[in-house]
Protein backbone atom coordinates (compact mmCIF):
# COMPACT_ATOMS: atom_id res chain seq x y z
CA UNK A 1 0.00 0.00 0.00
CA UNK A 2 1.24 2.12 -0.73
CA UNK A 3 -0.69 4.65 1.25
CA UNK A 4 -1.59 8.38 -0.08
CA UNK A 5 -3.41 11.15 1.72
CA UNK A 6 -5.32 14.37 0.94
CA UNK A 7 -7.48 13.55 -2.06
CA UNK A 8 -7.96 17.18 -3.09
CA UNK A 9 -8.56 18.25 -6.68
CA UNK A 10 -5.46 17.22 -8.57
CA UNK A 11 -4.48 17.13 -12.19
CA UNK A 12 -3.35 13.53 -11.78
CA UNK A 13 -6.67 12.21 -10.42
CA UNK A 14 -9.09 10.22 -12.61
CA UNK A 15 -12.37 11.78 -11.44
CA UNK A 16 -14.44 10.63 -14.40
CA UNK A 17 -13.59 6.96 -13.92
CA UNK A 18 -14.12 7.19 -10.18
CA UNK A 19 -17.53 8.84 -10.58
CA UNK A 20 -18.69 6.21 -13.06
CA UNK A 21 -17.56 3.31 -10.85
CA UNK A 22 -19.12 4.89 -7.75
CA UNK A 23 -22.41 5.52 -9.55
CA UNK A 24 -22.51 1.94 -10.82
CA UNK A 25 -21.86 0.50 -7.36
CA UNK A 26 -24.38 2.72 -5.58
CA UNK A 27 -27.12 1.95 -8.13
CA UNK A 28 -26.32 -1.76 -8.28
CA UNK A 29 -26.37 -2.17 -4.50
CA UNK A 30 -28.99 0.52 -3.81
CA UNK A 31 -26.57 2.57 -1.69
CA UNK A 32 -27.16 6.08 -3.05
CA UNK A 33 -27.42 7.34 0.52
CA UNK A 34 -23.79 6.35 1.08
CA UNK A 35 -22.44 7.87 -2.15
CA UNK A 36 -19.72 10.01 -0.54
CA UNK A 37 -18.28 7.11 1.48
CA UNK A 38 -18.24 4.78 -1.51
CA UNK A 39 -16.80 7.57 -3.68
CA UNK A 40 -13.87 7.95 -1.28
CA UNK A 41 -13.26 4.19 -1.16
CA UNK A 42 -13.33 3.96 -4.97
CA UNK A 43 -10.99 6.93 -5.22
CA UNK A 44 -8.43 5.27 -2.93
CA UNK A 45 -8.58 1.96 -4.83
CA UNK A 46 -8.40 3.53 -8.30
CA UNK A 47 -5.57 5.92 -7.50
CA UNK A 48 -3.46 3.33 -5.72
CA UNK A 49 -4.04 0.85 -8.56
CA UNK A 50 -2.96 3.43 -11.13
CA UNK A 51 0.14 4.27 -9.10
CA UNK A 52 1.02 0.60 -8.71
CA UNK A 53 0.47 -0.08 -12.41
CA UNK A 54 2.66 2.83 -13.52
CA UNK A 55 5.39 1.78 -11.07
CA UNK A 56 5.28 -1.79 -12.44
CA UNK A 57 5.47 -0.61 -16.06
CA UNK A 58 8.43 1.69 -15.37
CA UNK A 59 10.20 -1.06 -13.42
CA UNK A 60 9.67 -3.48 -16.30
CA UNK A 61 11.02 -0.99 -18.82
CA UNK A 62 14.07 -0.13 -16.71
CA UNK A 63 15.03 -3.54 -15.32
CA UNK A 64 13.34 -6.05 -17.61
CA UNK A 65 11.26 -7.78 -14.91
CA UNK A 66 8.64 -6.99 -12.28
CA UNK A 67 8.90 -9.94 -9.88
CA UNK A 68 11.11 -8.10 -7.42
CA UNK A 69 8.94 -5.00 -7.65
CA UNK A 70 5.82 -7.02 -6.75
CA UNK A 71 7.57 -8.58 -3.74
CA UNK A 72 8.82 -5.14 -2.67
CA UNK A 73 5.32 -3.67 -2.99
CA UNK A 74 3.81 -6.42 -0.83
CA UNK A 75 6.51 -6.27 1.86
CA UNK A 76 6.55 -2.48 1.96
CA UNK A 77 2.80 -1.81 1.89
CA UNK A 78 1.92 -4.30 4.62
CA UNK A 79 4.57 -3.00 7.03
CA UNK A 80 3.92 0.62 6.09
CA UNK A 81 0.22 0.22 6.93
CA UNK A 82 1.02 -0.37 10.61
CA UNK A 83 4.38 1.39 10.98
CA UNK A 84 3.14 4.75 9.74
CA UNK A 85 5.29 7.63 8.57
CA UNK A 86 5.09 10.69 6.36
CA UNK A 87 2.50 10.97 3.57
CA UNK A 88 2.36 13.13 0.48
CA UNK A 89 -0.30 15.84 0.62
CA UNK A 90 -1.54 15.32 -2.96
CA UNK A 91 -2.07 12.25 -5.10
CA UNK A 92 0.30 13.47 -7.82
CA UNK A 93 3.14 13.93 -5.33
CA UNK A 94 2.38 10.52 -3.84
CA UNK A 95 2.51 8.86 -7.25
CA UNK A 96 5.83 10.50 -8.15
CA UNK A 97 7.34 9.61 -4.76
CA UNK A 98 6.13 6.01 -5.04
CA UNK A 99 7.56 5.57 -8.53
CA UNK A 100 10.90 7.03 -7.41
CA UNK A 101 10.90 4.76 -4.37
CA UNK A 102 10.31 1.70 -6.55
CA UNK A 103 13.08 2.74 -8.93
CA UNK A 104 15.63 3.41 -6.17
CA UNK A 105 14.75 0.18 -4.36
CA UNK A 106 15.02 -2.12 -7.36
CA UNK A 107 18.19 -0.36 -8.54
CA UNK A 108 19.68 -0.93 -5.07
CA UNK A 109 18.80 -4.62 -5.24
CA UNK A 110 20.91 -4.94 -8.38
CA UNK A 111 23.76 -2.55 -7.58
CA UNK A 112 24.32 -2.12 -3.82
CA UNK A 113 26.68 -4.51 -2.04
CA UNK A 114 24.86 -7.09 0.06
CA UNK A 115 26.73 -6.27 3.29
CA UNK A 116 25.93 -2.56 3.00
CA UNK A 117 22.25 -3.25 2.39
CA UNK A 118 22.17 -5.78 5.24
CA UNK A 119 23.64 -3.23 7.66
CA UNK A 120 21.14 -0.58 6.53
CA UNK A 121 18.26 -3.05 6.96
CA UNK A 122 19.37 -3.98 10.50
CA UNK A 123 19.58 -0.31 11.52
CA UNK A 124 16.23 0.35 9.89
CA UNK A 125 14.61 -2.59 11.68
CA UNK A 126 15.79 -1.31 15.06
CA UNK A 127 14.40 2.12 14.24
CA UNK A 128 11.07 0.71 13.06
CA UNK A 129 10.82 -1.47 16.18
CA UNK A 130 11.10 1.54 18.52
CA UNK A 131 9.39 4.26 16.46
CA UNK A 132 6.25 2.42 15.37
CA UNK A 133 3.65 3.59 14.89
CA UNK A 134 4.51 7.07 13.59
CA UNK A 135 1.29 9.10 13.26
CA UNK A 136 1.72 12.24 11.16
CA UNK A 137 -1.75 12.85 9.68
CA UNK A 138 -4.77 14.31 11.44
CA UNK A 139 -6.24 10.85 11.85
CA UNK A 140 -6.97 10.20 15.50
CA UNK A 141 -5.80 6.88 16.95
CA UNK A 142 -6.29 5.61 20.46
CA UNK A 143 -3.51 4.24 22.63
CA UNK A 144 -5.01 0.77 22.22
CA UNK A 145 -4.89 1.07 18.43
CA UNK A 146 -1.31 2.32 18.55
CA UNK A 147 -0.30 -0.53 20.84
CA UNK A 148 -1.94 -3.05 18.52
CA UNK A 149 -0.16 -1.56 15.50
CA UNK A 150 3.14 -1.73 17.38
CA UNK A 151 2.61 -5.42 18.15
CA UNK A 152 1.79 -6.17 14.51
CA UNK A 153 4.91 -4.30 13.38
CA UNK A 154 7.07 -6.36 15.75
CA UNK A 155 5.55 -9.58 14.43
CA UNK A 156 6.08 -8.48 10.82
CA UNK A 157 9.71 -7.59 11.50
CA UNK A 158 10.36 -11.05 12.94
CA UNK A 159 8.60 -12.65 9.98
CA UNK A 160 10.55 -10.57 7.44
CA UNK A 161 13.89 -11.46 9.00
CA UNK A 162 12.97 -15.14 9.02
CA UNK A 163 12.32 -14.82 5.28
CA UNK A 164 15.65 -13.01 4.82
CA UNK A 165 17.47 -15.84 6.61
CA UNK A 166 15.73 -18.42 4.43
CA UNK A 167 16.65 -16.69 1.17
CA UNK A 168 19.96 -15.26 2.40
CA UNK A 169 22.50 -14.04 -0.18
CA UNK A 170 19.86 -13.70 -2.88
CA UNK A 171 18.27 -10.67 -4.51
CA UNK A 172 14.98 -11.61 -2.91
CA UNK A 173 16.56 -11.02 0.51
CA UNK A 174 17.73 -7.63 -0.72
CA UNK A 175 14.19 -6.77 -1.81
CA UNK A 176 12.85 -7.40 1.70
CA UNK A 177 15.74 -5.43 3.21
CA UNK A 178 15.01 -2.47 0.91
CA UNK A 179 11.38 -2.52 2.04
CA UNK A 180 12.58 -2.18 5.63
CA UNK A 181 14.93 0.67 4.71
CA UNK A 182 12.20 2.59 2.86
CA UNK A 183 9.68 2.21 5.68
CA UNK A 184 12.24 3.52 8.17
CA UNK A 185 13.10 6.50 5.95
CA UNK A 186 9.43 7.48 5.76
CA UNK A 187 9.10 7.03 9.52
CA UNK A 188 12.13 9.24 10.17
CA UNK A 189 10.74 11.92 7.87
CA UNK A 190 7.41 11.63 9.66
CA UNK A 191 9.06 12.11 13.03
CA UNK A 192 10.82 15.24 11.78
CA UNK A 193 7.53 16.65 10.46
CA UNK A 194 5.78 15.86 13.74
CA UNK A 195 8.52 17.58 15.74
CA UNK A 196 8.35 20.67 13.54
CA UNK A 197 4.57 20.85 13.87
CA UNK A 198 4.81 20.40 17.62
CA UNK A 199 7.35 23.23 17.89
CA UNK A 200 5.18 25.49 15.72
CA UNK A 201 2.15 24.72 17.87
CA UNK A 202 4.11 25.44 21.06
CA UNK A 203 5.41 28.73 19.66
CA UNK A 204 1.90 29.72 18.64
CA UNK A 205 0.55 29.03 22.12
CA UNK A 206 3.38 30.99 23.71
CA UNK A 207 2.71 33.95 21.39
CA UNK A 208 -0.97 33.95 22.33
CA UNK A 209 -0.09 33.91 26.04
CA UNK A 210 2.21 36.90 25.58
CA UNK A 211 -0.50 38.82 23.75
Amino acid sequence: EITCRDWSSDVCSSDLLQNKVTLWITKKLDLLGHYSIIRYAVQVVVEEFITFLIAMIITLLCFGEIGYAIVFACAFSVLRQFAGGIHANTYCKCMIATICMFGVSIWSVYNVYGNILLAAAIISSVGIWYLSPVVVTNKKTSLIQQKKSQQIVHQLLVFYWILVCIVLDTRMAKVIQMALVMVFILQAMGEIVSQCRSEEHTSELQSRQVI
